[in-house]
């Protein structure tokens, strides 16, 4: 059922763009910043049925950031009428979604409050890193075509970093719950990756309110669907991960976080999208032109890029 209305809602946002071609902008940027705010919903609603409690707040958060740098490009095109400029806040929204992303790759499940803390504060000094270093190609307002680009490599390597990662977590992963949440977050991933190098590397000239504005949708729309669907009560003790085996485990240490040597920052610096959209799409880009225990199941879902 959420696979349909996921569709459904694809084939409103085309139908509502072919029909009111006069508002076709204000349509889709409302779609747009729809599809990410469902996904939200929906990792909240997991979140609170799940042992992988964490994991889905901080995807959720990510979502909601998302939302924002689409609001703000909304607010550029229409609000003041400058489609040609590309806002960096907008832009350092889209950079920032993927830093929630990371705390929760790098979150492990047992850990001593102290150092969730610390993990916290290593995630938010990402943060900031990533706010200098796009305000060091853009202005509040506007970003030079130089700037877009070196902001379009930046969403590349995030968007990289994150799909890879997550592939690695969901094997690695030794309880159902967390091994539900990385496949989730891998699926998303790929999806969004695929995405954001569609729009920013190919449809750069494609302006807000085209049919090209409906791939966007589909790798929250994804998510949607997965943090909607089923999940299964009880479990049996630590199941083991599907896939590669359980030599798999052994790449990432299960109790180490941001603080204890995942290496989840391997050096990348990510970066960003479309040239409008620049990843604007984070990777989208906005440069357009358990225990045993464990409550959750497989997702009913299996979209690949």
């Amino acid at each position: 059922m959420a696979a349909v209305l996921a569709a459904l809602y694809i084939v409103c946002h085309g139908l509502a763009l072919v029909l009111l071609p006069g508002h076709a902008q204000a349509v889709s940027f409302s779609f747009l910043i729809g599809a990410p705010l469902l996904a939200t919903l929906a990792c909240l609603w997991r979140m609170m049925h799940s042992d992988a409690g964490v994991g889905w707040l901080a995807l959720s958060a990510g979502m909601l950031l998302w939302a924002g740098g689409m609001a703000l490009n909304m607010y550029q095109e229409i609000g003041l009428s400058t489609p040609d400029a590309t806002p960096g806040v907008s832009m350092l929204l889209y950079v920032l979604y993927g830093v929630p992303l990371t705390f929760a790759m790098a979150h492990p499940r047992y850990e001593p409050w102290y150092l969730v803390v610390i993990d916290g504060a290593l995630a938010l000094l990402l943060g900031y890193l990533f706010f200098v270093h796009t305000f060091s190609f853009a202005t509040m307002s506007d970003a030079p075509e130089q700037g877009v680009n070196s902001l379009r490599l930046m969403f590349d390597i995030e968007n990289l970093f994150i799909a890879a990662f997550a592939l690695v977590r969901y094997p690695a992963s030794e309880d159902a719950s967390r091994r539900v949440f990385f496949r989730a977050l891998a699926a998303f991933a790929r999806v969004y990756m695929g995405v954001a190098a569609y729009i920013n590397h190919v449809a750069t000239e494609a302006s807000y309110g085209g049919l090209t504005d409906l791939i966007i949708d589909v790798p929250f729309l994804l998510l949607a669907c997965t943090g909607a669907a089923p999940w299964r009560r009880g479990g049996h003790g630590h199941a083991a991960p599907p896939g590669p085996g359980r030599a798999c485990r052994q790449p990432v240490d299960p109790a180490g976080g941001l603080a204890g040597g995942v290496g989840l920052d391997g050096g990348s610096t990510p970066a960003p999208g479309r040239g409008r959209l620049c990843v604007g799409h984070a990777g989208l880009g906005p440069a357009r032109g358990g225990d045993a225990g464990a409550r959750d199941g497989a997702p009913r879902i299996s979209w690949t890029c």
